[in-house]
């Protein structure tokens, strides 16, 4: 795990917000429609498609489920634009089974912490494709104080 610092990013995709016990139904159910209407995306960067996640408090939380596009690149109907700040992050790469992203989270959170750093809230995990899923660059949005 190493502190990186990302430029600012601009993702294009569907929003799911719910509870988090909403989520494990709410989030497969908008890959599905993603999947199906990503071709609607234009000036994608890459073919890794990412889930921004952040937590609103009171155990709410707001997904984009997108892909990375460059910063002229419009939202097609039915979809949003998100555009993420300049920001440093806690990163490591997940190549287990996606049952283990939650709690490589947890760790890299706990590894934020241990260096003083204090996450925001927000998670980034890239490396879903609609084909079958690659390693996955995962990254903690952290305060640098």
């Amino acid at each position: 795990m190493q502190v990186v610092r990302l430029e600012p990013m601009t993702v294009v995709g569907i929003v799911v917000e719910a509870r988090f016990d909403e989520l494990g139904t709410l989030v497969p159910q908008a890959w599905k429609r993603l999947w199906e209407e990503a071709d609607a995306i234009r000036g994608g960067l890459g073919d890794r498609f990412v889930e921004v996640s952040e937590h609103l408090g009171d155990g709410r939380y707001r997904e984009i489920l997108g892909l990375r596009v460059d910063g002229s690149a419009d939202a097609p109907e039915g979809m949003v634009r998100v555009e993420l700040p300049t920001a440093s992050y806690v990163h490591s790469v997940h190549t287990g089974p996606l049952e283990g992203i939650a709690t490589r989270f947890g760790e890299m959170q706990d590894h934020a912490r241990s260096l003083g750093h204090e996450p925001d809230g927000v998670l980034l995990d890239e490396g879903y494709t609609p084909d079958g899923d690659r390693p996955h660059d995962l990254y903690v949005r952290i305060s640098t104080g």
